[in-house]
């Protein structure tokens, strides 16, 4: 159950020397910590961190704090209503940009780009070729742009720019993001799973289920590897009744995302159903995109639409709490769920918009 009680702060206690901690359990500490034997972090209240600090062992005591660093000014950059929404400036300010964070992106393949910094990838589907040759489709390097646009000369900035990002292509290079292939799916998941990826991006749906498909995500799933994946843009118009949320989204180990205008507001052709998990800004949301597919490296950015962009919107805040907390996916998307912003029923919505934490979570329970 969540409780609307303030976060305690952290303190910082260095002990005289290495000592039986045992004592700590007559002070009211909670999130324990110990490093080098002698120095230990706790939270606890302002009150009982005097109280504490006249204990016969205790060297010093302080409240955790931090320098500041000669960074980026992140607000001078263009960035998508998603971002903003969410308030991604806010972990940017506290230096959370993705650092050490490993995301791969399984799609068409990703154009080379000057506002891109893409690590390495694998062409899954046919490995004669290169991630990045011979591209039919301009979506992998859409996806691509709201989690890793570096803001050049002021432009547009990504979610986690400094992630390490990885193209797993896993197309036929014929151009539809639906001639991929449920093998080419399994081949890219699995390289997610070998090279220990901390989230990977799907958006690319069907109506149809494969068995294989879903055993292979859920043991990635289940080796700590964030899945998400984009509900789909299958909506009937006028329909706002029928589940027509789709697979690999549906799988009750992904994380799928719904469609939403900047006023938080559905977008008309996102899938709704049982087992949505969050909505986000995919609606001409501003992104990198290939240009001419003969050149070796774009420059082009345009504005897209689809829950293809709501989900890694949604990969991209979730990478940035795990930065903050340092926990398990599990614990991550329940500390997103509790601060979500509600935007309807769920149905439509899943648990919302998420958003940069406020609200400390205890023993939160999460059901697709």
């Amino acid at each position: 159950m969540v409780r609307g009680v303030a976060i305690m702060p952290k303190y910082l206690i260095v002990l005289k020397e290495k000592s039986d901690l045992t004592f700590l359990n007559d002070y009211d500490i909670s999130n324990i910590e110990v490093h080098l034997d002698v120095i230990v972090f706790g939270s606890m209240t302002k009150d009982e961190s005097h109280r504490l600090a006249n204990h016969k062992m205790i060297e010093s005591i302080e409240e955790d704090g931090g320098d500041s660093v000669d960074a980026v000014d992140y607000k001078t950059h263009e960035t998508s209503y998603g971002f903003d929404m969410m308030g991604i400036g806010k972990f940017h300010d506290e230096g959370l940009t993705g650092q050490g964070m490993k995301v791969a992106i399984l799609d068409t393949g990703i154009q080379k780009h000057t506002n891109l910094k893409i690590e390495g990838g694998i062409n899954v589907y046919d490995s004669s070729k290169a991630w990045n040759e011979n591209l039919a489709n301009v979506h992998g390097t859409t996806v691509a742009g709201i989690l890793n646009a570096q803001g050049k000369d002021g432009g547009l900035l990504g979610i986690i720019p400094d992630a390490k990002l990885y193209c797993v292509r896993i197309d036929d290079g014929t151009g539809p993001i639906n001639t991929t292939t449920w093998s080419s799916q399994i081949a890219g998941i699995s390289w997610a799973v070998e090279n220990s990826m901390d989230a990977v991006n799907c958006s690319f749906s069907s109506r149809i289920d494969s068995k294989a498909r879903k055993t292979a995500f859920k043991i990635a799933s289940d080796a700590g590897i964030a899945i998400f994946c984009s509900a789909g843009n299958n909506q009937p118009s006028g329909d706002t009744t029928s589940n027509t949320s789709r697979y690999p989204a549906k799988y009750p180990f992904t994380y799928a995302n719904a469609n939403i205008r900047s006023d938080k507001t559905r977008y008309p052709s996102s899938c709704i159903g049982h087992g949505l998990n969050f909505s986000n800004g995919g609606v001409r949301a501003r992104t990198t995109t290939a240009s001419k597919f003969s050149t070796d490296v774009s420059s082009a950015h345009a504005n897209s639409t689809g829950t293809s962009l709501a989900s890694p919107s949604t990969l991209g805040i979730f990478i940035l709490y795990k930065q903050k907390y340092g926990e398990n996916k599990d614990k991550i998307i329940q500390r997103m769920v509790v601060n979500a912003e509600r935007l309807g029923d769920p149905y439509w919505y899943g648990a919302g918009l998420p958003k940069y934490p406020t609200k400390n979570y205890l023993n939160v329970q999460v059901r697709g």
